[in-house]
């Protein structure tokens, strides 16, 4: 347990730092002289560069101990926000920014077969969702603190906060995350009852189910279309809240079908709500049922292609890392066109109607979704 709450502390962390432009969208804009949309490609680049080097990066890493990878990745973010902090240019934030974009794709793959190593199999759902737990509190928590010490106080205090933050999280990490031993093949889960498994266990090899590689694919599609479908609307988030005035762990393990459909359901119900709804206060409230319906999606995504059984689990959380982030990047772009072209209500729309196409992978895809594991 300590140790899930570590990596769901630094998760949290890594979300922050991932997504504090989009809080800061309208002052990075104003602050270096460029457009809105331009200033979203802070969040393109960051994407684009996880999307390409995930797998790669993950796979090349894979020999290296857990514990000091993933301690010195929280140590590449903190350098990154310090770089955007003391930034003299927009392209010194990008560069700052391209940093973190390389560690974020080696970070998250491995962060997700941490998880999944101090635990045994069947509970594999429930440590991904604590572990990932990080995500909907920087959703929910992380970006908004940020973003309003950026308004406040300048942006880069905002990026100061960050580096403060994470060195906070990297002292927890020495002290109560254990070590666990890493593989390069897929295992066959069943592993014993333990806080975690020492580096020395012989690691059990098994053969991979038929259909493996596609529920690996159903899930990594669905993925990347839920991403997608969120961020061509979310990144530009703050702006859509200022044009109106303002600025589940069990069942994954038990209920993985019903599950994904419904969280999938409600983010697309919600934003379309959020397009829909007239005034303030409705919007608001609209906007936080959709990115709270949001915070299970890695951890249920990532629960899926790890029971997929094709790849050890920091290679299949490589292939989930990837395409969330070509969902996050491709979002940002696609939001930034559907924007210019046709205003607030056309993110959300756009962003509902790819979530829908998301919910079609997911209902046509039983061996990656089962009604029970």
């Amino acid at each position: 347990m300590p140790g899930l709450v570590v990596l769901a502390l630094a998760t949290f962390s890594a979300l922050t730092t991932e997504m504090v432009p989009v809080g800061l969208l309208p002052t990075l804009s104003r602050a270096f002289g460029v457009a809105t949309s331009v200033a979203g490609l802070l969040v393109s680049l960051y994407a684009g560069l996880v999307a390409v080097l995930s797998v790669p990066l993950t796979w090349a890493t894979r020999r290296l101990p857990r514990k000091p990878l993933l301690m010195a990745c929280l140590g590449s973010y903190a350098l990154s926000n310090a770089i955007c902090a003391a930034a003299p240019s927009f392209a010194a934030v990008a560069a700052g920014r391209a940093l973190a974009g390389v560690t974020h794709a080696v970070y998250f793959s491995v962060a997700i077969g941490y998880a999944t190593r101090l635990v045994p199999a069947r509970s594999s759902g429930r440590a991904l969702a604590l572990a990932s737990i990080g995500t909907p509190a920087g959703l929910i928590l992380g970006v908004p603190v940020a973003t309003a010490l950026g308004d406040a106080l300048g942006w880069r205090v905002a990026f100061v906060f960050l580096v403060a933050l994470i060195a906070g999280v990297l002292l927890a990490m020495g002290r109560w995350l254990p070590d666990v031993r890493t593989s390069t093949v897929p295992e066959s889960h069943t592993l014993p009852e333990s806080r975690a498994v020492p580096e020395s266990r012989a690691v059990p090899q098994t053969r991979r189910r038929p259909g493996a590689g596609r529920s690996l694919a159903a899930a990594a599609t669905a993925n990347a279309l839920t991403y997608l479908g969120h961020y061509t609307a979310y990144t530009y988030i703050s702006v859509i809240l200022l044009a109106a005035g303002a600025i589940g762990g069990r069942h994954l393990d038990r209920r993985p079908r019903a599950t994904a459909m419904t969280i999938v359901a409600a983010m697309a119900v919600a934003l379309a709500a959020t397009g829909a709804l007239p005034g303030m206060v409705p919007v608001v409230v609209a906007a936080g049922v959709w990115a709270g319906a949001f915070g299970p999606a890695a951890s249920m995504f990532q629960n899926a292609a790890v029971r997929a059984g094709a790849l050890t689990p920091e290679i299949a959380g490589a292939w989930i890392n990837s395409t969330a982030n070509i969902g996050i990047g491709g979002g940002a772009l696609v939001g930034g066109l559907v924007m210019d072209a046709a205003g607030t209500h056309g993110l959300t729309w756009a962003g509902c109607a790819i979530l829908v196409a998301a919910l079609v992978v997911i209902g046509a895809s039983r061996r990656a979704f089962p009604r029970r594991p």
